[in-house]
């Protein structure tokens, strides 16, 4: 396997450990803080968005900036 075949499919994996749809009856939130490069903010939030990654390239995140997503169980 490439290193750039590793290394997306650690992205990914990040991604889909980190980011995921509460079950309906969650009626708490649950916060989770990630720390990490501006590159991996700008793909997860383009998983999350879904939009092509390609697309990361038109976003900009400067040092400590924060990024909130926010994850509804009903989908949006």
């Amino acid at each position: 396997m490439s290193e750039l075949a590793e290394d997306n499919a650690r992205i990914e994996g990040a991604f889909r450990a980190l980011f995921w749809r509460a079950e309906y009856a969650q009626r708490a939130d649950s916060v989770d803080v990630v720390c990490c490069h501006a590159n991996v903010i700008r793909y997860f939030v383009m998983r999350a968005l879904q939009l092509p990654p390609e697309a990361w390239l038109r976003v900009s995140l400067t040092h400590a900036s924060i990024t909130l997503l926010q994850v509804r169980s009903s989908g949006p």
